[in-house]
């Protein structure tokens, strides 16, 4: 008889739960305006690829943060982000939008005052530049009088079970402490995709 009455208590509990979500769902009918416009605006306008992930802190992160590939996508969106990155164009003065520095040829075509990112190669083999010329891209920006607000790198195979992406993780930590020794005030790291930090986190977890 106790099994009866649970059974009926959690189809009851499914029942009230299922309207809930149902409800929700109507009230978002509502709720699909100006915002939403503009992100079909925002979408319309990006050529490059487009992830849009999480409704909690990545979603916060998201509303503040964009990637492009140029300049000219960038000021398309500037007024929808607080802050934009373009991965591959020349710097120039803008107090929005900052620049990743591939080589030290990107150093030395940068607009003077521009707040720049530079990409440190440690194992992708792509774009950035190597550890070794991590002083001079430093004296070069220092030179330059750029805005040096950011160091990144690429992970190449974080997705794949292997030891490369420690091994990555490792040469990055080295970029940072070669960074921080430098005194340079007010830098954000960053390297790692979604792959990335979820085989970090379970590597910590054991």
């Amino acid at each position: 008889m106790d099994r009866e009455i649970n059974i009926k208590e959690s189809i009851l509990s499914a029942k009230e739960t299922l309207q809930i979500e149902a409800d929700a769902l109507l009230d978002g009918i509502n709720r699909v305006g100006d915002e939403f416009a503009k992100a079909v605006d925002i979408i319309y306008k990006l050529k490059g690829k487009i992830i849009v992930t999480g409704i909690g802190k990545s979603g916060l992160v998201g509303a503040k943060i964009a990637v492009v590939r140029d300049a000219q996508e960038a000021i398309k969106i500037k007024e929808y982000f607080k802050d934009i990155i373009v991965l591959g164009d020349r710097a120039i003065r803008d107090n929005q939008i900052s620049f990743v520095l591939n080589s030290i040829d990107d150093i030395k075509k940068a607009q003077k005052g521009s707040r720049v990112e530079l990409k440190v190669d440690t194992g992708m083999g792509r774009n950035g530049v190597l550890r070794e010329d991590i002083n001079i891209s430093l004296n070069l920006i220092k030179q330059r009088e750029l805005n040096l607000i950011g160091i990144l790198s690429h992970n190449r195979s974080a997705d794949e079970l292997s030891s490369e992406l420690f091994w990555q993780k490792k040469r990055f930590d080295e970029v940072k402490n070669i960074i921080n020794s430098k005194n340079i005030k007010n830098i954000r790291f960053h390297s790692f995709n979604t792959a990335s930090s979820i085989r970090v986190i379970q590597k910590m977890k054991i």
